[in-house]
């Protein structure tokens, strides 16, 4: 069976930190699993190469990786069994790219030049700035995403608003899925909207 069959992700928790202004991504993505076969021994993301690992975790225990022809492949600390629930968390950071039709954009719009940034993914963009299985068969159920930016931009995302919060500068805004969505419909946008 291959490694992306013998696993779902069921949930997921994102966290984007982006600049409209500035060609960088920073985030953390913490995808609850849940294994399709008896002794899982590693699951593995589409994730370019521009973009750099700074912490992999399986239920919150640092874990092993590789990073390879834009495949991060996590090898699990213990094998876990069939419909055995567990997380891996990614942290990573870096200038996202894109390949003129999907990836992460840098750009300004208006009269005035507003910086804006925002994604498009569909189909194989997400890998540019954010780690993803890219698989048309594994819908996630529930997804959170919050988005760190300079206070003056509003951000937005899939799914309902759920809080908005300011410190030092930066907002901080949330929003909830909760229905089944695919890799590539995760987007997210920042400017003075």
């Amino acid at each position: 069976m291959c490694i992306r069959d013998s696993w779902n992700i069921v949930s997921q928790k994102m966290q984007f930190e982006v600049d409209p202004a500035v060609n960088f991504i920073r985030g953390t993505v913490e995808y609850g699993i849940v294994s399709k076969q008896t002794a899982l021994k590693a699951v593995s993301f589409n994730m370019h190469q521009s973009l750099k690992t700074e912490l992999i975790q399986f239920n919150a225990t640092n874990a092993n990786y590789s990073h390879l022809s834009d495949i991060l492949t996590v090898q699990l600390p213990v094998q876990v069994g069939l419909n055995r629930y567990f997380t891996v968390r990614i942290a990573f950071g870096g200038k996202p790219v894109n390949d003129a039709f999907d990836g992460f954009f840098i750009d300004k719009h208006g009269n005035d030049s507003v910086p804006i940034c925002f994604t498009l993914s569909e189909p194989y963009g997400s890998q540019y700035w954010f780690p993803a299985k890219m698989d048309l068969n594994d819908k996630v159920d529930t997804t959170a995403i919050a988005i760190v930016c300079p206070q003056q931009y509003t951000a937005v995302a899939n799914g309902v608003k759920q809080s908005e919060t300011i410190s030092n500068n930066r907002k901080t805004t949330s929003f909830l899925h909760l229905y089944p969505i695919v890799y590539y419909n995760i987007g997210i946008a920042a400017t003075n909207y």
